[in-house]
């Protein structure tokens, strides 16, 4: 099937997918900084310490990866009268992307605690422990 065999509904289609992949690359990161701006700090806020905020400021960016990984997955998923060649898996691709989201979030929530940790909790204790296990981060 060549792009020129398309339908008028089927265009349309393709048109609301799009919009529906560029709608939330616009939408997805203000909607998500006055969710975990707003109501997620107030949260945070009677807490004693500031982990909680850590962790929030850690895991946003990959929450809006995330959001725009389910969107176009919503928008190709609509789009069933494409057809794919049979060598191509959509699945997979989706499993690369949601991976490498996943990957992202341990890669910063861990960078995220240990600058924590070195910052504020090693200080306060007279333990030398942490400066031999950590001592490539200062």
């Amino acid at each position: 099937m060549s792009f020129s065999d398309l339908s008028n509904a089927q265009w349309f289609d393709i048109i609301i997918s799009i919009a529906i992949i560029v709608l939330t690359a616009m939408l997805a990161k203000p909607i998500l900084n006055l969710i975990l701006g707003r109501f997620v700090k107030r949260l945070t806020k009677k807490t004693k310490t500031k982990l909680d905020d850590v962790i929030i400021e850690a895991v946003r960016p990959p929450l809006f990866w995330m959001l725009l990984v389910i969107a176009l997955q919503f928008a190709i998923k609509r789009l069933d009268f494409l057809e794919m060649p049979e060598s191509f898996n959509i699945e997979d691709l989706y499993f690369l992307f949601y991976f490498l989201v996943g990957f992202l979030v341990a890669v910063r929530l861990t960078n995220e605690l240990i600058s924590w940790y070195i910052d504020e909790v090693a200080p306060k204790t007279d333990s030398h422990l942490d400066e031999q296990l950590l001592p490539f981060f200062r």
